[in-house]
Formats: structure tokens, C-alpha cells, sequence
């Protein structure tokens, strides 16, 4: 899902330089409350990724809520979620 989501956002904007990382410490798959909270640590981890990387823009690429307020709280710049 996140090659798919990543080749489509480099074809779009080809002038801008998109990162993609996943992760790999929350359920595979969140559908419900208690998957978005689990994946709430992963999150947290990979947004310090972005911060070392200075990266401009966060995307979750997530049809299903998480967390945003302590997600968000944690986020260095603009943080969307697709869902």
C-alpha cells in the first residue's frame, strides 16, 4: 500500500521530493479505536524519522481515525491523514 501510495504522489508532483516510510510497530491493519491507539507508538517514532529528515509535510495514509490530538501535538510541521 505505501509503494502504491508513493508512486501515485511522485507522478503527481514530480517537482517535490516525497518520502515514504511504514509503521511497522502498529497492527497491520487499523479497524477501530483500539488498533488507531496501538498505532499511536509507531507513529510517534516514525514523526522523529521525519523531524532528523526535516521534512516538510507529514501525510498518514490511513482510511481509519488515529489518535490526531496526540499525534498531531507530537508533529515538527503540518501533519494530514488521507481518511
Amino acid at each position: 500500500m505505501t509503494d502504491s501510495i508513493f508512486a501515485a504522489a511522485r507522478a503527481a508532483v514530480s517537482q517535490t521530493e516525497i518520502t515514504g516510510w511504514t509503521n511497522r510497530d502498529g497492527p497491520p491493519v487499523i479497524q477501530g479505536p483500539h488498533d488507531g491507539e496501538v498505532a499511536v507508538a509507531g507513529i510517534l517514532a516514525v514523526l522523529h524519522r521525519g523531524r532528523i529528515a526535516r521534512v516538510d509535510v507529514i501525510v498518514i495514509a490511513c482510511f481509519n481515525d488515529i489518535e490526531p490530538t496526540q499525534v498531531r501535538a507530537a508533529a515538527h510541521c503540518p501533519l494530514i491523514g488521507v481518511g
